[in-house]
């Protein structure tokens, strides 16, 4: 555990060096590079593997889809970078592959088919649920459809293999696929990490006053409380305005109480006097308040969503959709979509 602890220090000093503005671009880059690197060097052993067995059309083809993906490795690093978008065109471009796979070898071994399933993986990880349960539901159309287009268009491989040469297939897509699995995994973890220091780094710089969530949305200097209902709320305030609690997602009333030298009852009554709500309504528009500061630097641009509201304590998607339209009477896609048209 030391040994993870020093790791993990060393790993974040060496990131804190690098320029905020670009350190999750760079990783991005990165995974999208090793990631393409991989596809080359997996199409041109399946080349290979083809013309071995006399298929002309099979090694032609996959050595065509190297060329590709090396004229995209170009691509991504000679012209304007937009992750989403390449990471979109990446995913649509490995599921041709998976698709063609499948037709080749349907009749050889069903393990072929687990090629699909790590596109609504990568969709979870990269993107969201949303986007994941779409390519999941594209995925299974495809699966079904494999045989018959197969069959169609006569493609698929016929000839006899031997037992070693099918386990040799099989051994190959299993390792092949946890490889890609656990790469993916890995820059899950890495982008994480990255945004959670460029968050960090731009929390410590503070908002300028027009931004503050105290005079902006709580209004506290127009709260009229008793003596110490008022000056317990404005400890609530302050603390909340320096230390970002609510960030925590699992910071409860007990840990607030705590924090401010008070008790829950006391607490809960001053919410309820000074912010006419109780501590979870609290929380809560300190958190969409917080997301709608960060939309509005555009940080949109440079962040999933998930990732800025993760940010603020959301754990989940559907309960940050329910809330920000609660409070801000839109969904956050439409909020993004008035930013964009105004820019």
């Amino acid at each position: 555990m030391l040994i993870l602890n020093v790791q993990l220090k060393i790993k974040t000093n060496r990131l804190m060096e690098d320029s905020n503005n670009d350190l999750l671009n760079k990783k991005q880059k990165e995974y999208l590079s090793i990631f393409i690197i991989s596809i080359s060097v997996f199409c041109f052993l399946n080349g290979v593997f083809f013309y071995i067995l006399n298929n002309s059309i099979g090694a032609y083809s996959y050595w065509g889809a190297m060329c590709l993906a090396i004229y995209f490795f170009y691509f991504i690093n000679k012209l304007k970078f937009d992750f989403s978008t390449l990471n979109h065109f990446g995913n649509i471009s490995f599921t041709i592959y998976a698709y063609y796979n499948s037709l080749l070898f349907c009749k050889v071994t069903p393990i072929i088919y687990s090629w699909f399933f790590i596109i609504p993986i990568i969709y979870y990880l990269f993107h969201d649920f949303k986007r994941a349960l779409y390519s999941a539901i594209a995925i299974l159309i495809l699966t079904l459809s494999v045989e018959f287009v197969s069959n169609l268009l006569t493609i698929r491989i016929d000839i006899l293999l031997s037992n070693a040469e099918v386990n040799f297939i099989n051994v190959g897509t299993i390792i092949w696929w946890l490889y890609f699995l656990l790469l993916h995994l890995y820059y899950h973890q890495e982008f994480s990490l990255a945004e959670k220091i460029m968050h960090e780094a731009e929390n410590k710089k503070g908002v300028s006053p027009e931004e503050t969530l105290t005079e902006k949305h709580l209004k506290l200097s127009s709260i009229n409380l008793d003596d110490k209902t008022d000056e317990l709320y404005k400890r609530i305030i302050t603390y909340f305005e320096e230390q970002r609690p609510y960030s925590n997602a699992k910071f409860n009333i007990g840990q607030l109480a705590q924090a401010v030298n008070s008790n829950t009852n006391y607490v809960s009554k001053a919410l309820n006097k000074g912010f006419d709500g109780n501590f979870n309504a609290f929380m809560n528009h300190y958190r969409i308040k917080d997301v709608t500061l960060r939309l509005n630097k555009l940080e949109f641009e440079r962040y999933t969503l998930k990732s800025i509201y993760n940010s603020v304590g959301f754990e989940h998607q559907s309960t940050f959709n329910r809330v920000f339209k609660e409070i801000e009477g839109v969904t956050p896609t439409q909020y993004i979509e008035s930013l964009k048209s105004n820019l």
